[in-house]
């Protein structure tokens, strides 16, 4: 054991030597845990996160391990600032030191396995464990001293020796650890459902035409899933479900309107409650966060009329209704329902638009606008676009895409009649199923041109995008439309 040449000296080597020691203990023990629990995790979670947690666990454990052995090595510290001992050789009492908690280690893991194995189902009280320490530690420090000072100084300098590999082991993953926790702390959650938007429409599901031809390239660096369900067939309990994580017999939002049973139970509170700046761009009113009763849920939520740009006079009305009343009454817009005489009355004035009234780029548009001028991490982000939802008209060159004749190409053609008739017609209900894959190769281009300017920002460094939709749609059974839809 090296002399020391001053007090400052003594006290840093003699630290040194005392976390040294715990370190390397504790590390081990670490590691036998990490063995232990492997088995089990694999089972729910990637080789990579068990690294990362095991880095949290080490760096949490590693300054367990330093006050741990601040605290072992007090007694040396007092000893070597209080005026009578300064004059003494304290090399030799920071070896019975580290001696006295090796041997305290020893004898008390000793007696722990033995209590196990003869009295395992004896519960012992805080007294007991109390008389039981002081026991161990007198026990220890009778050992201590009975072995002669020159053996004790041996015995330290061996450990010190043994240890070192395990210490340079074991301080590189620490160190290595440090930038891996500092890079996962946080993560941003974008979370983009398209509405209506079915697995078996598109390509990355294998479907025959090249729907999503991004969103398949997109995702051969992300975890696909295949066996998804909505919760559902419409709209409202399948976004209720996503932002509860709840069946839609537990929120209990069965129809088009009401509020979710449990508003403080749901993913966004959570996250709120963890940091998280929420933000919420809803285009479909019927999933508006307002009138799911979840708005204090999330710091920025504007107004679903916002994200639509009406070409016809009973979209315009809606929007302004929906805008001044939708979160104020459970049904705003009675008089523009359907069966009420205003309905038809409005249909009359309808004309045919080849272009869809909400299209994503503003959705997408709004979310940038939002992160670029504020300093907001980390945030969720729950988009839903209501694309490839029908009425199907895509804009060109998506339009005739998938047919090229001139039939379904407007919304009066599709809203306005198809959508609500049963389609007898298997020529009709193809060209339909057509205009709705080319909405759907839209929305692949849309979403396409929102991660490439979310990459330009550097945001998705540390930011996870999810893709999914609410429900889907479905044209079997001699029908077409959202109204028989239940895949997701």
């Amino acid at each position: 054991m090296k002399k020391y040449t001053g007090l400052t000296a003594f006290i840093v080597s003699s630290y040194w030597q005392v976390f040294r020691i715990n370190f390397v203990v504790f590390s081990l023990y670490l590691m036998g845990h990490a063995f232990y629990i492997w088995d089990g995790f694999r089972e729910y979670g990637s080789f990579t996160d068990f690294l990362l947690s095991i880095s949290l666990a080490s760096i949490l454990w590693t300054i367990i391990a330093a006050v741990t052995a601040l605290l072992l090595w007090l007694p040396a510290l007092l000893r070597a600032t209080m005026w009578p001992f300064r004059r003494v050789d304290l090399k030799i009492k920071i070896g019975e030191l580290l001696l006295f908690a090796g041997i305290f280690i020893l004898i008390g893991l000793f007696t722990w396995k033995f209590k196990k194995l003869i009295w395992p189902d004896v519960t012992t009280s805080v007294h007991i464990k109390l008389i039981v320490f002081m026991c161990l530690a007198v026990v220890s420090g009778f050992i201590t001293r009975l072995l002669h000072s020159n053996t004790v100084e041996r015995c330290v300098d061996v450990i010190q020796e043994r240890i070192a590999p395990l210490v340079w082991l074991f301080g590189v993953y620490l160190v290595l650890s440090v930038p891996s926790i500092a890079y996962y702390t946080w993560f941003n959650i974008i979370l983009v459902t398209f509405d209506a938007l079915t697995a078996r429409d598109m390509s990355l599901y294998g479907y025959r035409r090249e729907t999503t031809p991004f969103i398949s390239k997109w995702a051969k660096n992300a975890s696909i899933f295949t066996m998804a369900e909505a919760s559902s067939d419409y709209t409202r309990p399948t976004t209720a479900s996503l932002m509860t994580g709840k069946r839609v017999w537990t929120h209990q939002l069965y129809r088009a309107h009401g509020v979710i049973n449990g508003a403080k139970e749901n993913l966004p509170l959570l996250l709120k409650n963890s940091g998280y700046y929420n933000i919420a761009l809803v285009q479909n009113h019927l999933a508006s966060v307002e009138t799911f009763g979840i708005s204090k849920s999330f710091d920025t939520a504007p107004n679903a009329s916002y994200f639509m740009e009406p070409l016809s006079l009973d979209g315009t009305i809606d929007k302004h209704l929906f805008k001044l009343f939708g979160s104020k009454f459970r049904i705003y817009n009675i008089f523009e329902s359907q069966g009420f005489i205003t309905k038809k009355i409005l249909s009359l004035t309808r004309r045919e638009v080849s272009m869809t009234e909400y299209p994503p780029g503003i959705i997408f548009s709004k979310l940038l606008e939002i992160v670029n001028d504020n300093s907001i991490e980390p945030f969720f982000a729950w988009l839903h676009i209501l694309p490839p939802h029908d009425p199907y008209i895509a804009p060109e060159p998506y339009m005739g895409m998938f047919d090229p004749s001139q039939r379904l190409r407007t919304n009066d053609l599709s809203a306005g009649k198809l959508s609500d008739e049963r389609i007898c017609n298997e020529e009709d209900r193809e060209i339909y199923r057509a205009r709705y894959d080319e909405f759907i190769r839209y929305c692949d281009k849309k979403f396409e041109d929102f991660v490439s300017q979310v990459s330009k920002t550097n945001r998705l460094k540390n930011t996870v995008v999810i893709l999914s939709a609410d429900h889907g749609e479905s044209f079997e059974h001699g029908s077409a439309g959202r109204y028989t839809s239940y895949d997701s």
